[in-house]
């Protein structure tokens, strides 16, 4: 059964292990040749995503084995329509678990922790070259705005407290809080 939960600086090997397919994938894409500098850039970045509380990495789990991950970005990105929204500049599942709920799993928990974080939408910029991705997405409920691709967060008749204040007091170095939401993030201003 595949699973999400965040991600945090343990699991910079299985972070790392993704992140390279996707830039693998995106070169070959663009017919470009990976450098010894983009493996240093990414080795820094993904450190960066697992250390700072300007990111949130989401893991999509089969048997404890990553097959996925989402980085969500949760500084100030003014939404297409009204409200913030958190920027997701990564979603990554591996070719043999798509069609899979890996995706489904990472989009459900995306929007949970999107909402903590008080965005009232989620969104991607996609390169029109990824589409695969814009097929998950689209496939997700988010519509394409240029080349943004954005989901409104639908919250019910009312926005629990939760939702409103975001999460208190979490520790970031732990694996999570009791709902698996991101600890100690930054809300959109």
């Amino acid at each position: 059964m595949i699973q999400s939960r965040i991600a945090t600086h343990k699991d910079y090997e299985a972070v790392w292990w993704l992140r390279s397919h996707l830039l693998t994938y995106l070169l070959d894409l663009s017919k470009e040749q990976i450098t010894a500098h983009a493996v240093a850039c990414l080795e820094v970045q993904t450190m960066n995503w697992l250390t700072t509380t300007d990111c949130c990495v989401i893991l999509a789990e089969e048997d404890d084995k990553a097959v996925g991950l989402a980085v969500l970005e949760v500084g100030r990105y003014q939404g297409l329509g009204t409200g913030p929204a958190v920027r997701v500049p990564h979603l990554w599942v591996e070719p043999e678990h798509r069609g899979t709920t890996a995706v489904s799993a990472l989009h459900r928990r995306m929007a949970k922790v999107a909402k903590t974080m008080g965005a009232e939408r989620v969104q991607f910029n996609i390169s029109p070259l990824n589409r695969d991705l814009v097929m998950q997405v689209t496939g997700n409920g988010y519509e394409p705005v240029g080349v943004i691709y954005e989901k409104e967060l639908s919250y019910g008749q009312q926005r629990t407290d939760q939702d409103q204040q975001g999460v208190d007091g979490a520790d970031r170095g732990s694996d999570r809080d009791a709902d698996g939401l991101c600890g100690e993030v930054r809300r959109p201003h």
